[in-house]
Parts: structure tokens; C-alpha cells; sequence
């Protein structure tokens, strides 16, 4: 399988479901009906994909958004970013500061009002890529991701 069939299979599961647990069931399905071959590519690149999410930006857009950090909730934040298909994924991915572009960030943020909680700790096995920075510090999340100084949910 090669990117494209990656793709297409996350896109289309979205299309063709209407709940989280339909388009599990969906991707379930598909992914039996494939060779083992094609079902390794296919983990292959969702580790690809979900490592690219995986840095200290895109934490801090994590963090902005949701109001917490935490090593599951990152992964959980990488894997949506996923499911929203190759177009959204590749806008924010390598662009954190597009975040608020993606039309499904609005969806996200009613979300992240229901489960926002104080943890603001960091701990996590394997540690983002790109220089850590402080995301206590207004004048560097305002320079790395330029839309922070939006009145959002930084409270």
C-alpha cells in the first residue's frame, strides 16, 4: 500500500460513517479484507503520519486548544488530526500556527471545553521532535504559533 491507498482508506471510512464506532467497524472491515502485507503498510504509515504530529509546536497547539497537556490526550489530538484526512493533516502538520484554519477546530474546541482539567505536567516516553520550549513564555508561543494571541481558552 502506498500513501495514497493510506489515505484514501482514512478518508473514505469518514465519508462512508457517521459515529466514531461506525467508522472503526468500517476501517475493521476494510483493513480484514486486505493481504497482511497491505495491512503492515497501512500501520506503517499511521506511524508515519502520527510521528510528523509529533512536535513541540504542535504540542503547544495542543496545549493552546485544549487547555491541558498530557502524553495521552497529544496522541489522542495526533490521531484526530489524522482522521480529519490528508488535506487538513498536511496544512497543520508542518503549520501548527494553521490549526484554527481546520473546520473541524471548532468541533474541537467545544470538545475541549467539556474535558479541560488543570494537569498541565508533561510526561511522555518518547519526547516530541524540535527544540522544547516554555509554553509559559507569551512572547515565544506568540512567535511559534502566531495565532495565540487570539482571545481564546487560555485561561
Amino acid at each position: 500500500m502506498i500513501i495514497d491507498g493510506f489515505w484514501d482508506l482514512v478518508e473514505r471510512s469518514a465519508a462512508e460513517t457517521g459515529t466514531r464506532q461506525a467508522r472503526v467497524e468500517w476501517l475493521e472491515n476494510h483493513l480484514s479484507g486486505l493481504s497482511a502485507d497491505e495491512i503492515v503498510d497501512y500501520d506503517v504509515w499511521f506511524t508515519i503520519c502520527r510521528n510528523r504530529a509529533c512536535s513541540w509546536d504542535m504540542y503547544a497547539a495542543f496545549y493552546f486548544t485544549t487547555g491541558y497537556a498530557s502524553s495521552d490526550g497529544f496522541e489522542y489530538f495526533a490521531d484526530w488530526l489524522i482522521s480529519l484526512g490528508r488535506e487538513d493533516f498536511e496544512k497543520a502538520v508542518d503549520r501548527p500556527d494553521r490549526i484554527l484554519e481546520l473546520s473541524a477546530m471548532q468541533q474541537l474546541d467545544e470538545l475541549s471545553r467539556n474535558y479541560r482539567h488543570e494537569r498541565t505536567s508533561m510526561s511522555r516516553d518518547g519526547r516530541p521532535d524540535g527544540e522544547e520550549w516554555d509554553f509559559g513564555d507569551e512572547a515565544e508561543f506568540t512567535r511559534r504559533l502566531p495565532w495565540a494571541r487570539l482571545p481564546l481558552r487560555r485561561q
